[in-house]
């Protein structure tokens, strides 16, 4: 546990909007914090879990007084019980049950994801494409609402209008809009509705990702139209928009079904029977023990701390196709 530092935006109605007024402006003018900054209600306070996304207005954090929360509130993501923003650190009174505490979770960029330490999903905010696993579509939840069709979670992410999780037994779930495959089912969703208009299936509960079956999903993180997924075993899929290379398989093509990220799935090199044993030096697997996904990338650290990157992070910047060794911020030793 450690004292939590802040920078950047402060006007939560504002963030994201090019600093121009909309009708959910909540009158507090644009400022950035250029350097990072304790928080006055949070000095001295030790805060041990963090949970927030990188598409995401608000954040929540765990300490020892259970679960607080604080940022853009237009559809209810903090869980509150209405929308109205919050400036300071609040306490998620719904949530603070200290026989079976909120551990982990996810925020997307309108809704949230929060499970317990027995595995209990709660999700608020948005719910315009079933992204809060409820089994309905359309109204937005304030207060948060139980996810009774899966238990035992123990990792989540939220993207733009999507949701994914996977169990302590390492089956993987996603669930609300498909589009570009963001649900790793196999397909974008699209069909010819109404009118001959385009329309999308959404999924409002959980469906488990058939490509990862027979995989133990130990961690998953989603950017803003991008998840990738690691197994106990350090193996990595990726799937959804592949635009500017976030998925790292080498173009931008769409992923509509979890697709192993091959640099990451590589066996132990056997030795050729030509060869002799003293000169051999095999290729140990590639394995990543964490990962997270940016808003259009995607970074991963392995075992000896040598840390990964693929995708890019701003759009007038090159793009990473595949993985590749970030030297500046790798650990040696």
């Amino acid at each position: 546990a450690g004292e939590l530092i802040f920078a950047g935006c402060t006007s939560w109605s504002l963030s994201g909007r090019g600093g121009k007024p909309t009708k959910s402006f909540d009158g507090v003018a644009e400022r950035n914090l250029w350097s990072f900054h304790r928080l006055k209600p949070l000095v001295g306070v030790p805060v041990h879990t963090i949970i927030t996304g990188c598409v995401a207005n608000h954040t929540f954090i765990l300490t020892n007084n259970g679960i607080f929360g604080w940022g853009r509130n237009d559809n209810g993501e903090l869980g509150l019980g209405d929308t109205d923003n919050r400036y300071n650190p609040t306490s998620i009174g719904k949530l603070n049950n200290a026989v079976d505490p909120i551990v982990g979770g996810a925020c997307g960029d309108k809704h949230s994801l929060l499970f317990t330490k027995t595995g209990t999903l709660y999700a608020c905010g948005s719910n315009e494409f079933g992204q809060l696993g409820t089994g309905q579509s359309g109204s937005n939840n304030v207060n948060p609402s139980p996810v009774s069709t899966v238990s035992g979670i123990v990792t989540a992410g939220a993207g733009r209008g999507f949701s994914v999780i996977a169990n302590k037994a390492g089956s993987c779930y996603s669930f609300g809009f498909p589009k570009d495959g963001l649900l790793g089912h196999g397909s974008d969703g699209k069909f010819l509705g109404v009118g001959n208009k385009w329309e999308y299936s959404i999924e409002t509960r959980p469906r488990e990702i058939e490509a990862l079956m027979g995989f133990k999903i130990a961690k998953v993180s989603c950017g803003s139209l991008h998840t990738i997924a690691l197994d106990v075993e350090g193996r990595v899929w990726t799937w959804g928009f592949g635009g500017y290379g976030r998925l790292g398989h080498g173009d931008n093509k769409n992923q509509m079904t979890a697709a192993k990220l091959e640099h990451f799935h590589n066996e132990p090199e056997q030795k050729p029977a030509s060869t002799n044993a003293m000169f051999f030096r095999p290729q140990r697997p590639r394995r990543l023990k964490k990962i997270a996904a940016g808003s259009r990338c995607c970074w991963g650290i392995d075992e000896h701390g040598r840390v990964y990157f693929w995708g890019i992070t701003k759009s007038s910047g090159e793009a990473t196709m595949y993985p590749k060794f970030f030297e500046g911020l790798s650990v040696s030793g």
